[in-house]
């Protein structure tokens, strides 16, 4: 299998996850924005705002994520099962999850410059995390199936064109 494939393979996960992070993101942005009462205070209204960088870091973290595990969509003997493809995809939800929870918990620390208050607002965004990606796993799984399917099916052609081109 050559490296372009490979190469192409990790490009297309990559873009995915993308896709699927600011998929389940930016609903709960929206929401927020729409929701938020007229009399909130000034400052709860600017982290309000200050969410859109973070679910744009929260997508390149993903993409960072699949383009680093999208290897693992690749048929090497055979086609991967479809178990695999599921693992990928919440397993990259996770670590996007924790990540960010993370990132979230560092911004705390500079925010309140408080290293306690900090470090609780990372512990608690990482159980947060973990337990919505746990909540959400019914819906990410099988977004997570398809994408991983069309990933494989794309990559199967680019192996066939591969050995075409090679015969």
């Amino acid at each position: 299998m050559s490296p372009q494939v490979i190469a192409k393979a990790r490009q297309l996960s990559a873009w995915f996850h993308a896709f699927l992070c600011g998929l389940f993101l930016i609903p709960f942005f929206v929401y927020g924005l729409f929701t938020s009462s007229v009399d909130i205070l000034p400052a709860s209204k600017r982290l309000l705002v200050d969410w859109g960088p973070i679910i744009l870091e929260s997508m390149a973290l993903a993409y960072v994520y699949g383009k680093l595990l999208g290897h693992w969509y690749l048929p090497l003997e055979k086609n991967r099962s479809l178990f695999v493809k599921l693992l990928t995809s919440c397993i990259v939800s996770f670590l996007t999850a924790v990540t960010f929870s993370l990132l979230a918990g560092v911004a705390g620390v500079i925010a309140l410059k408080s290293v306690e208050s900090g470090l609780g607002i990372a512990l608690l965004g990482m159980v947060g995390a973990s337990l919505i990606v746990v909540k959400l796993l019914p819906f990410i799984a099988p977004l997570g199936g398809l994408g991983g399917w069309l990933v494989m099916k794309h990559c199967a052609k680019l192996i066939e064109q591969e050995s075409n081109e090679v015969s």
